[in-house]
């Protein structure tokens, strides 16, 4: 009988994170109906890592620099690279293209995220989709 009660409540957490998840995915979709230029510009700059967000079994794992004991940061270069930096280290640099999906969604190709992403009014930059196993990556100016 115990076991049945746990995993019933198991289950229902499971059942509420992928409800949230899919909430917050919806949330994500291009707020500002800005053009693909228009989010080439804003990607311009270098970006300080805030948090990671990964969905996992119903339940999310938050890792942000405390929790790591580390700095991230991404910077978009005018000439089409992209360059990952964890503490202040070069780790990965390359190309990137941003295009826009057939459903209105904007995608990044680089060297370190292949996802979907959105820059959010509030100027944070979201890279990723929630799903089980999946990350949601937040970036600040």
């Amino acid at each position: 009988m115990k076991h049945m009660l746990i995993f019933k409540h198991s289950r229902l957490l499971f059942i509420l994170g992928i409800l949230f998840f899919a909430m917050h995915s919806r949330a994500q979709a291009p707020a500002q109906n800005d053009t693909l230029s228009v989010v080439t510009k804003k990607m311009l700059g270098e970006w300080d890592w805030a948090e990671t967000k990964t969905l996992d079994r119903g339940t999310v794992a938050v890792k942000n620099a405390e929790v790591c004991q580390c700095s991230k940061k991404i910077v978009f270069n005018k000439n089409g690279n992209m360059d990952y930096y964890e503490n202040d280290v070069l780790i990965n640099s390359g190309p990137y293209e941003i295009s826009l999906t057939d459903d209105g969604n904007f995608f990044l190709k680089s060297p370190v995220y292949n996802d979907l992403f959105v820059i959010k009014k509030d100027g944070v930059l979201e890279i990723g989709t929630m799903g089980n196993g999946g990350s949601v990556y937040y970036y600040e100016k």
